[in-house]
Formats: C-alpha cells, structure tokens, sequence
C-alpha cells in the first residue's frame, strides 16, 4: 500500500474539518478574540469574579497580583476592571512567557509586568516593592510531563508556592 493514496475519510473531503475539533476555535474563544482578550480563559475569571467578588473590596488596596499571567487575558480582563472604578489601582503580572495584549503593552499606568519566576528573589523583592495586594490571582500551571503522578506533584507544589506568598504580599483581609 506504499505510494498509494489514503481514501478520504467518511463524510467528505478530509480536509475539510479539522482532525481534531479543538483545534478550530470555539464560541469562548471567537468572543475573548472579539473583545480583545488573547485566551479564552478570560470567562473563568469573570465567573468567579461575578460569583465571589474577589476583587479588593472596600478599605483594601487597589492593587492585584496575577501570577502565571501569560498570554494576558487575566490580567487585561483585571485591569479593565480596576480603571472602570475609581482612579488609581495598579495590575502587576508575573509569567516566564511574555504577555500577548497589545493593550496591556500600551497600558503605562496601573500595569507592571515581570518576565520570570514569582519564587526568584529579584521578582518577590519587586512584587515586595509594590505590596500589599488586595487580591492575588493564579492561573498558572507547570510544564507537564504526561506522567499523572509528576503532574499532580508539580501543581501541587505550585500551588503551595503561590499560597506561602500570601503573607509577604497580600492585605490582611484580602482575596487569593
């Protein structure tokens, strides 16, 4: 069967529909691209953001954190929501990859990225500089390995790292 062509698949020309359906982009992922967020991850955040407010309420900071902050939506999306209110407030993003918002690169004011580990020293010292936070966020994730048992070890241990943070740099009475 060398040097023969493969008969179209069922249903039609194969090249047609994606071999795989996640690959074409889906209603959440058409809406984010529309209202200018890179990811369609964005809607978690305004889910539970509109669920358990945990923005910074009242007498808190207007200042969040968001850690694991690549491609940017989360940070976009906090940043967005911190300039519809009072003057002020600041957005600081951490992530190893840089951020893909065009509009947080515009952004000057109220918006501070870091390129690199939030567990390096030189981060937690500039994160330190700009501290009390009224809220962190974290969408971040470890590199995986396909092994389940790794996996879960290394998102735990994340996990652990973001809330050991808490002390150092999140207002008493603040949200994580």
């Amino acid at each position: 069967m060398s040097g023969q062509k493969k008969p179209p698949r069922p249903g039609g020309n194969p090249k047609a529909r994606p071999a795989n359906p996640r690959s074409a982009p889906d209603h959440y992922a058409l809406k984010a691209k529309k209202e200018g967020y890179p990811a369609r991850s964005v809607y978690k955040l305004a889910e539970i953001e509109e669920r358990f407010k945990v923005m910074p309420l009242k007498g808190l900071p207007r200042r969040v954190l968001d850690i694991g902050a690549a491609p940017g939506s989360w940070s976009l999306y906090l940043l967005r929501r911190l300039k519809a209110g009072p003057p002020g407030g600041l957005v600081a993003a951490v992530d190893l990859k840089p951020l893909a918002s065009g509009e947080l690169a515009g952004a000057a004011s109220g918006f501070a990225f870091f390129a690199g580990n939030v567990f390096a020293g030189e981060i937690q010292e500039k994160l330190a500089a700009l501290a009390p936070f009224g809220a962190l966020f974290s969408d971040a994730a470890p590199d995986t390995t396909g092994n389940r048992t790794v996996d879960t070890a290394r998102s735990l241990d994340l996990a652990r790292g973001v809330w050991e943070l808490c002390p150092a740099l999140l207002a008493p009475g603040g949200n994580l």
